[in-house]
């Protein structure tokens, strides 16, 4: 029984040492956008996202609610993990999204302003 009582301990500990480097490896791509990917109905979704303040992995329940994945259950935790890849692919094609997008919001910005008259309107063109 002890044997089985260390075995288990030991593989916990793992699966929890585990998780926290993943978390450490994704806020390290500082790509700065959370994404998720879907784990099954039951589960929910995987995010990688703030809570709390900080970068975690965090599970979406279906109901609603969310916890960081280190404190759900082991069955949740060991489906959860098997998804990294998917994740993963879906942070990167986020910021690639958010990217585009802040670049188009940048040129229509610059655009505007050169519209924009810069020298000052004398009295007569003020309404």
């Amino acid at each position: 029984m002890k044997a089985a009582q260390d075995a288990i301990a030991r593989s916990i500990e793992s699966l929890n040492a585990i998780i926290v480097a993943a978390e450490g490896v994704f806020e390290s791509l500082n790509l700065c956008v959370t994404a998720a990917v879907d784990v099954n109905p039951e589960v929910g979704q995987l995010r990688f996202g703030k809570l709390g303040g900080r970068w975690r992995l965090i599970i979406d329940h279906p109901g609603g609610g969310a916890d960081p994945l280190q404190n759900c259950d082991l069955r949740t935790r060991r489906i959860a993990l098997a998804m990294l890849p998917d994740l993963y692919q879906a942070l990167y094609q986020t910021a690639w999204n958010v990217s585009r997008s802040i670049d188009q919001v940048v040129l229509d910005v610059e655009a505007f302003l050169a519209t924009i008259p810069t020298s000052s309107p004398s009295t007569d063109e003020v309404p």
